[in-house]
């Protein structure tokens, strides 16, 4: 996964989640911004 253009106030937690209808599989990891604003 690749974030571009992101704020250093958009750091921190996200989640994401994944459902085939049987069951739904969660991932949570921290996104740390190095380079605000740079591709």
């Amino acid at each position: 996964i690749y974030l571009n253009n992101l704020k250093e106030s958009e750091a921190g937690f996200y989640t994401c989640e994944a459902s085939n209808g049987f069951q739904t599989l969660t991932s949570t990891g921290f996104v740390r911004v190095k380079n605000p604003g740079k591709t």
